[in-house]
């Protein structure tokens, strides 16, 4: 904070909305906070980044170590709050669990590749079975994954990510690489671009009906997937979050 000294006005020069987080966050994180949330007075700006930008909130939610970011846009405030609760809509599948999962935190593998199944019936963190990489067993080989530095420094609780095995941090954006990638390649498709599965539910026999939350009239998509042991029970499950309500029969 400068005086002018011909002036009875203060000159105040502040750092950028990234440069104070990428500051301050590193600074939240070593005393001891486990989530760190930035509510910004700005909104989106698809602009590229300028240390003076207004509507910087974007490049804010990239910093490595915050989980989340409230945004002020036309003069009405989101709770940051609010918008973490809005992704808690999906229902873990599992024999009456019940547990509450959030849509970011269902990492996959989608790949010709790799090969594994999810075990509903054992505990959180021992599901995963048969794992294997262009057909051998994967256990014990080493990889080098490519994710958001959202999840890279720790978020989501994920086993061995906490910003320390970080090989490099590349300074591009997620929405970039996507853009740069859809520039190349001109056509994308579901058939092409994300029709690979990679893992399946292991076959278990089930004592009542196993349930999941999605959104409605899907199972014609299901099915042209390969997946036909889903079926709709609700087209709306009453949560009023435009959500239907489906089965799966894990014995087959």
């Amino acid at each position: 904070m400068l005086s002018h000294p011909r002036c009875a006005r203060t000159i105040v020069y502040t750092d950028g909305l990234r440069e104070s987080a990428e500051k301050y966050v590193p600074q939240m994180r070593a005393e001891g906070a486990q989530i760190v949330v930035a509510l910004s007075h700005g909104g989106l700006d698809a602009s590229p980044y300028a240390p003076s930008m207004e509507n910087g909130s974007y490049y804010l939610s990239t910093v490595p170590g915050i989980e989340g970011v409230g945004i002020r846009s036309d003069g009405m405030a989101r709770n940051s709050g609010a918008a973490l609760q809005s992704n808690r809509s999906l229902t873990d599948i599992g024999s009456g669990a019940g547990q509450q999962l959030p849509r970011y935190n269902f990492d996959m593998i989608t790949s010709p590749d790799f090969s594994y199944e999810i075990d509903v019936t054992q505990p959180v963190g021992n599901r995963i079975r048969n794992l294997s990489y262009k057909g051998a067993p994967a256990a014990g080989q080493p990889f080098i994954v490519a994710t958001n530095n959202y999840r890279a420094s720790g978020g989501g609780n994920f086993p061995g990510l906490d910003g320390s095995k970080t090989i490099y941090a590349s300074p591009d954006a997620n929405r970039d690489v996507l853009i740069s990638y859809i520039k190349r390649v001109k056509a994308i498709s579901s058939t092409v671009n994300g029709g690979d599965r990679s893992w399946r539910f292991t076959k278990v026999a089930k004592q009542g009906p196993v349930t999941f939350k999605s959104a409605p009239n899907l199972v014609a998509l299901a099915q042209s997937r390969c997946i036909g042991s889903v079926a709709q029970l609700q087209t709306d499950d009453g949560s009023g979050e435009n959500l239907a309500e489906y089965s799966v029969d894990l014995s087959q």
